[in-house]
Parts: structure tokens; C-alpha cells; sequence
């Protein structure tokens, strides 16, 4: 018992170790060593004692609403199978930015956000969090369509035949994905019935819990997503108006809208995706400035206020708590799977309410 103990605990020192030095290494790595980082800081600084330093004060005041309303909508679907408190669900949320930031399409928010339930609860956490980025998904995209679309129309040479044959598709394939949103159970039960080999029998029998989702929950979802967008969309749009450019609210939505449609389809962590939608965002919004170095300073800070701070604070929650513990691997005492019945916990995120 006492080697078990001494084994679990370092196991747990262990993980929460590398999570840091990767966290770290590659924060350094992405962030302060690339070239430019000296260039980005200076002009950042250098805009900070202008007039114009309130539109990154407002960037920065939106942080919290931002990440506050994806708990919230993380919550709302979670309670389909378990309740726990607002504060729990955000902690979980931020441990999954702190891990999403170096793991392929953000995998690493699924870990952090099963912190934040007792163990057997898990896989529902997983089948929540899936649903709310699957809501979240369809918001960019549909933000994303009309943006391309705008922008084509308006600053691209493009033949009018392509961009008004690919509106079609495109739009009648976010129709498709709608309707599945809101009829979840039938895509569920279309999986069911492919006959997958056995290893696979325990994912469908979690999967097949999304019947449970009724048009309420799925709806109040959508539309914390779309609050979510249009405030990360606004947040862009302060730090763009921070380094000096202008453009009008509807160009500048355009470009913001189709730089997030663009960098949604490309299956990178958050950290690699930065320097996607920096060479998106050098394209797009080369249209309204060749201020080159400003469009990569606004790119560059709000990643910066809103994956890196969260991301550190994700950090000090996974580092105080006991990760085997929450993940199910650690063998419970009976006092603990009588606070879990409970609803409660002493360790870590399982605060009690």
C-alpha cells in the first residue's frame, strides 16, 4: 500500500512535470524565439503609449466574459449527465487551453476538462466537450462562409461564376451539418449500425448517449457559441484598430470571419495554428494595409491575451491537482467515492460547491 502511494505520487509529479516544460519550451519556442518577437513586442509597447492603448484595455476586459461563456455552455451540456458548479467547469476549461496549446486539433482540451469530474463521469465530459466544439464549429463556419463570401465580392477579382457556385455548396453542406446538430440521436444511430469491430463496442455505447441532447440544451449551446464568436471577433477587431489600421467594422469583419474559417480547417495546435492565420491574416488584410508588421502584432496579441494567459493559469490548476485521481487511475479511498457520490471532492478542481 505504502509503495502504491509513493508510485502514484510521482507518477503524478512526473506528469505534471513534462506538462510544464512542454508548455514552457514550446511557448518559448513559438513565441519568443521567432524571429520577429523582438519587432511584434517593440511595436506593441511602442502602441501601448499612444492614445490608442484602450482598444487592447478592451481586448483584455473581454477575457474573462470569453472563457466564462464557454463554461457556461460546457456546463449546460455536461448537466445532460452530472452537475457540478460553474467554478469547476471553468477550471476545467482551462486546464484544457493549457494542454490544448501543444496537442494535434486541441486533443488536449478533452484531458484537461475530464480534471473537472469525478472519474466515471469521464467519458461524458468527453461527449459534452465534443458536442460544444461541434456547436462551436458551426458558428465559425457559418461566420467563416459569409465572410469569404464577402470578401470575395467586394476585393477580389475572382469570377463571380466560382465564388456563387461554391455559396451553393457550400452553404448546402453547413445545412447538412445543422441537421445533424439537432437530430445528434439519428447520426448516433447511424454510426451504430456500420457494425464496427468489437473494440469499438464501449465508444459507441458513450456515443449513443448523445440521444439525450434535447433541442433546448443543443439550441441554448448554438447560441452561447455565437456570443462566444461575435466577442473573440470584437476582440480582433480592438487589437487591428490598436496597431493603426484602418477599415470599416463590415471589411474588417470579413477578414476576421474567413481568417477563423481558414484557420479552423487546418488541423494544427493552437501554437502551430498561430502561424497559419498570421500568413492568412498578411493576405487578407493586406487589402486595406501593407502595415505588415502591425497585422502580425494584432495576430500575435491576441493569441497572446487570449490562449497564453489562460494557458498559464490552466497550468497552476493542473500542477495542484491530482491528475491520476481525476482521471481514474488511482485507486479511491472510501471516504472519496463518498464525497464523489456526493457531488463533492476534496482534491484539486473537485472543489466542493
Amino acid at each position: 500500500m505504502v509503495f502504491r502511494f509513493f508510485r502514484a505520487k510521482w507518477a503524478n509529479t512526473l506528469i505534471k512535470i513534462v506538462v510544464t516544460m512542454a508548455l514552457f519550451a514550446l511557448l518559448y519556442y513559438e513565441v519568443f524565439h521567432r524571429e520577429d518577437a523582438q519587432q511584434l513586442s517593440t511595436l506593441l509597447l511602442k502602441q501601448w503609449q499612444t492614445s490608442d492603448w484602450w482598444w487592447v484595455l478592451i481586448t483584455i476586459l473581454l477575457l474573462p466574459l470569453n472563457w466564462l461563456l464557454e463554461a457556461i455552455k460546457w456546463k449546460k451540456l455536461l448537466s445532460v449527465f452530472c452537475q457540478i458548479p460553474l467554478l469547476r467547469a471553468l477550471n476545467g476549461i482551462l486546464a484544457g487551453v493549457s494542454l490544448s496549446l501543444f496537442t494535434p486539433n486541441r486533443i488536449g482540451d478533452y484531458g484537461g476538462r475530464m480534471l473537472a469530474v469525478p472519474a466515471q463521469y469521464n467519458w461524458y465530459a468527453i461527449l459534452a466537450t465534443m458536442l460544444g466544439s461541434y456547436a462551436q464549429l458551426l458558428i465559425i463556419l457559418g461566420g467563416g462562409l459569409w465572410g469569404v463570401m464577402y470578401f470575395l465580392n467586394h476585393y477580389s477579382d475572382w469570377p463571380i461564376v466560382i465564388y456563387n457556385g461554391f455559396w451553393w455548396l457550400a452553404f448546402v453542406l453547413l445545412g447538412l451539418a445543422y441537421f445533424f446538430f439537432f437530430n445528434i440521436g439519428l447520426l448516433a444511430k447511424l454510426i451504430k449500425s456500420l457494425q464496427l469491430p468489437r473494440r469499438f463496442n464501449f465508444l459507441i455505447h458513450y456515443l449513443y448517449k448523445v440521444r439525450h441532447f434535447n433541442s433546448e440544451v443543443l439550441s441554448s449551446a448554438l447560441l452561447i457559441a455565437a456570443f462566444r464568436y461575435l466577442i473573440y471577433c470584437f476582440q480582433y477587431f480592438c487589437m487591428i484598430k490598436f496597431v493603426g489600421i484602418e477599415v470599416s467594422l463590415v471589411g474588417a469583419f470579413s477578414c476576421i470571419t474567413a481568417i477563423f474559417f481558414i484557420q479552423s480547417s487546418v488541423p494544427l495546435p493552437p501554437l502551430a495554428g498561430l502561424l497559419a492565420r498570421g500568413e492568412a491574416a498578411l493576405i487578407l488584410w493586406g487589402h486595406f494595409s501593407d502595415n505588415k508588421m502591425g497585422i502580425l502584432a494584432a495576430t500575435f496579441g491576441l493569441f497572446i491575451i487570449n490562449l497564453v494567459l489562460p494557458a498559464l493559469l490552466g497550468l497552476g490548476i493542473i500542477v495542484k491537482i491530482n491528475v491520476l485521481k481525476s482521471l481514474g487511475y488511482e485507486h479511491q479511498t472510501i471516504e472519496d467515492r463518498l464525497n464523489i457520490r456526493n457531488g463533492n471532492s476534496s482534491d484539486g478542481i473537485h472543489a466542493s460547491k
